[in-house]
């Protein structure tokens, strides 16, 4: 009869679960790193597939890291992840590339978890926000901004 029970409320959890993801658009992610320092991707919400395009398959694949991460931010996410493999979290803006070809722009946070027997960092949790309509706004205000100090000098 107990056995029932936790089934049933592991199944209902479950289901509470699959419907919270489905509704952000935020995703969330848990990845193992090898003595090398080589990443594996364990887990993933849904939401990075709605939001990128990618599976988790192709998000596993060497390549994936040149197809996905823009090209201009790599001296920051060289950083990102000399401070999280050195075990302290990190937290910051950085853009993508989606399947579709389409920038987007992410509030990525992400926490170490630090193997005292290993004496490194074994797995990482993150979470990656969605942060394009946000920075689009800026970009277009900055532009703005600009653009009339230019009529300004003018006048």
């Amino acid at each position: 009869m107990k056995q029932r029970y936790y089934t049933h409320r592991i199944s209902e959890s479950e289901k509470r679960y699959r419907i919270l993801t489905d509704l952000i658009s935020d995703y969330a992610y848990y990845d193992e790193i090898d003595e090398k320092g080589q990443m594996n991707i364990l887990w993933m919400t849904e939401s990075f597939t709605r939001l990128t395009g990618y599976t988790l398959e192709e998000a596993n694949t060497p390549d994936f890291p040149m197809r996905y991460l823009h090209p201009e931010d790599t001296p920051q996410i060289l950083d990102i992840f000399r401070t999280v493999l050195g075990g302290k979290p990190d937290s910051r803006e950085g853009r993508v590339i989606t399947k579709d070809g389409r920038v987007r722009w992410l509030y990525n946070y992400i926490a170490p978890i630090w193997d005292e027997k290993l004496k490194r960092v074994t797995h990482l949790y993150g979470i990656a926000r969605d942060i394009t309509e946000r920075k689009e706004t800026e970009i277009q205000y900055h532009s703005l901004a600009m653009k009339q100090a230019e009529i300004e000098m003018q006048v």
